[in-house]
């Protein structure tokens, strides 16, 4: 096994075991996070209420998108604040050239990847960020940068919806808001390293060489990302697997997506293509995707392979009836995943894999991946 960027079972060290350290972890993020967020979280759902804006969610989800917020002015509030609104404009255009697919999408991506790296991706100051107002044009700059990013499509509707919010109290409310969330961010960052930190040890060897291998490619800001974005992925996705166990177990279907970078053959799979999504054909007995139909067979779980994250939900299977889905991703990809799932009604639990390995993104020849079989198992019976 080849160790990119983080692993959830690091070579030649003794841990518990990752799942039982994200459980105890993510207890205390929602513990710590309800504490230091609950007076806006109470006058965030009566303004939901008041306004019949959307169905209730739990406090945990709320904490959630606030701790999401705050790791993410962390990040790139500084980036926001130096892009300027023509750059901005014309990559959020390419954005949505990408998202139509089609003819245009390769050229949309190439001129992504040089304006990515020539305006968005830079070293980050968190000295600027320190000294940054908490206001709400501040904020709105983030979005504008994120939305040129393209990579936190889901993230930036779940900050509009706050937004809305934000529109109706002072600018003092507003800067005590975002205050909060910097600090609940700051407070995650640290303990998450701690608790967290020996799972992603290779993203800092990673981030070194990251910017000359991805130099001019339209993925340079997704396979950038630092180790304060692993681990918030790592709590977020235990975090949403509780919120929305429920509503998954009671729906009448459900399906399994797996990355295409499980596969053992990646070159000489025999999965017969169907409406853009891949069918096991058990070609070869060391593949877990072998083993992981053979689990959807024994529990009723329809399994597709999604060689690409557009066609996700594009196939006819995953229209027909209540469906719930078991997303397996890596790390950077599960929060994300997990809301736009729920944005289609379709209600989500994930799994991790154990390492990234795919050509798109992380390997030029790309490897097999794979996850705790007893982990999705559980997910399947319970």
């Amino acid at each position: 096994m080849k160790i990119i960027t983080y692993s959830l079972k690091p070579e030649a060290k003794s841990f518990d075991g990752y799942y039982k350290d994200i459980k105890l972890f993510s207890d205390i993020v929602i513990d710590e996070g309800i504490k230091m967020t609950a007076p806006w979280i109470n006058r965030f759902k009566k303004f939901i209420s008041d306004n019949h804006l959307e169905k209730p969610l739990a406090d945990s989800e709320y904490m959630l998108e606030l701790l999401t917020m705050g790791v993410l002015w962390l990040r790139y509030s500084d980036d926001g604040i130096a892009l300027n609104k023509a750059s901005k404009d014309v990559l959020k255009k390419l954005v949505e050239m990408r998202q139509k697919g089609g003819a245009l999408k390769p050229g949309a991506d190439f001129a992504r990847g040089v304006l990515s790296t020539l305006v968005l991706y830079s070293e980050h100051r968190p000295e600027l960020v320190e000294c940054l107002k908490f206001s709400t044009n501040n904020l709105l700059k983030l979005v504008g940068w994120l939305e040129a990013a393209g990579e936190f499509v889901q993230e930036v509707k779940r900050i509009e919806r706050w937004l809305k919010y934000l529109e109706t109290v002072s600018a003092e409310e507003t800067s005590d808001l975002i205050s909060a969330c910097a600090a609940f961010a700051l407070w995650f960052e640290q303990k998450s390293l701690e608790e967290l930190g020996k799972y992603t040890e290779g993203v800092e060897e990673y981030l070194k060489t990251v910017e000359e291998t991805h130099r001019w490619r339209e993925d340079l800001i997704f396979c950038g990302r630092q180790r304060l974005e692993y681990h918030l992925n790592m709590a977020g996705a235990e975090i949403m697997n509780r919120a929305y166990r429920n509503d998954f177990l009671m729906t009448s279907r459900k399906a399994i997506l797996l990355p295409a970078c499980m596969r053992h053959r990646l070159d000489s799979c025999k999965a017969k293509d169907v409406e853009g999504v891949l069918y096991c054909a058990d070609c070869s007995s060391h593949c877990q995707v072998s083993a992981i139909k053979s689990l959807g067979d024994k529990y009723g779980y329809d399994v597709l392979i999604v060689p690409h994250e557009s066609s996700a939900f594009s196939n006819s299977k995953m229209k027909q009836g209540e469906l719930g889905i078991i997303g397996i991703a890596c790390i950077t990809n599960l929060m994300s995943g997990g809301w736009k799932a729920k944005s289609l009604g379709i209600p989500a639990q994930c799994v991790l894999l154990d390492y990234c390995g795919c050509k798109n993104h992380w390997d030029e020849k790309g490897f097999s991946t794979a996850i705790d079989m007893e982990q999705l198992e559980g997910i399947m019976r319970e």
